[in-house]
């Protein structure tokens, strides 16, 4: 799987509990906290994530990542192939 969908389903992990996962305000802290592989890459993947519109990316007081409803749609799909890794 591409790295890029790792950093997607590391964010879903994130805000799944939520309410409502779209509107909950993800950190980049929060991301390299869940143990991303590469954190060095990581910009460079949430801004490939923010192009295919599975994630917006606001630049507030920090770096705050949104995850889409595309971008659900798109984990949910990739759940039996991140299971089978």
């Amino acid at each position: 799987m591409e790295a890029r969908y790792r950093t997607l389903q590391a964010i879903y992990n994130i805000v799944k509990d939520d309410s409502d996962p779209t509107t909950y305000p993800c950190t980049y802290r929060e991301l390299i906290l869940k143990g991303l592989p590469d954190a060095s890459a990581v910009q460079e993947q949430l801004e490939k994530l923010a192009e295919e519109e599975f994630i917006i990316l606001k630049k507030l007081e920090r770096l705050v990542i949104c995850i889409t409803a595309r971008g659900l749609e798109k984990v949910k799909e990739l759940l039996p192939v991140i299971n089978k890794d």
